[in-house]
């Protein structure tokens, strides 16, 4: 299916013969992974997850990040599958999952761009964004470049939210919240006086965050889009 078709007047993006497979965009050692945009009572649900990378402050050890509910793909497992598998891992909900009519792909230092792709599955991703992380990986426990494809959702949480025992805590905010820790790590106790909401463990409010992951490009895409 390409998503491209309707999208007049807008360059195409990472197009082979006409189409792409997602699995197919970092290469054969890239790691697949998922995200959620998943909100709840008009808030976005994020996991806040202090070791994670905030990807705006890459090399800041003091900076927090707070990333998409998601995770990798199982053997054999689709990507809708795996998103609504751990959005019940991380945050103890089910989801409906929304469609999306176009694709956006995400890398860190670019503008997003649509893309045509192949896709089996019937609901479509937001955004598929790729980056590049240095992680311990192996049976020698090595750290080494790692190209992750991740593929994004919409989603509606079906319950309240909460964090299971693997996940630290999660934070809901809303999009102008986010685009503000976008543009800078802000103290976690800013957020909150603007009407984010931690659930689980919390950090000193001193504590600067930041987005990671999928919260990182999804607020990279709603940057983008005031942009016009």
């Amino acid at each position: 299916m390409d998503d491209y078709s309707d999208m007049i007047g807008e360059p195409q993006a990472l197009v082979r013969g006409g189409d792409l497979d997602l699995a197919d965009l970092g290469g054969p050692d890239a790691e697949l992974s998922t995200g959620l945009v998943l909100t709840w009572r008009g808030k976005l649900v994020f996991g806040l997850e202090p070791r994670a990378i905030p990807l705006g402050a890459r090399g800041r050890t003091d900076v927090a990040a707070f990333t998409g509910i998601g995770g990798h793909l199982d053997p054999g497992e689709t990507w809708s599958g795996a998103v609504v598998r751990e959005a019940m891992e991380e945050a103890c909900i089910p989801v409906a999952l929304g469609d999306s009519a176009v694709t956006y792909f995400c890398r860190e230092a670019a503008a997003p761009q649509p893309l045509a792709y192949r896709w089996a599955e019937p609901v479509r991703p937001l955004l598929v964004w790729m980056a590049v992380f240095h992680l311990v990986r192996g049976p020698d426990r090595v750290r080494k470049p790692v190209t992750m494809v991740n593929a994004v959702f919409r989603a509606a949480a079906l319950g309240q939210p909460r964090p299971s025992a693997e996940m630290y805590a999660l934070i809901l905010l809303d999009p102008d919240t986010l685009l503000h820790a976008y543009a800078e790590p802000r103290p976690l106790g800013e957020l909150i006086a603007r009407g984010a909401q931690v659930i689980g463990q919390t950090l000193p409010p001193e504590t600067p965050v930041a987005p990671g992951g999928s919260a990182f490009f999804y607020a990279q895409w709603l940057a983008w889009q005031e942009r016009g």
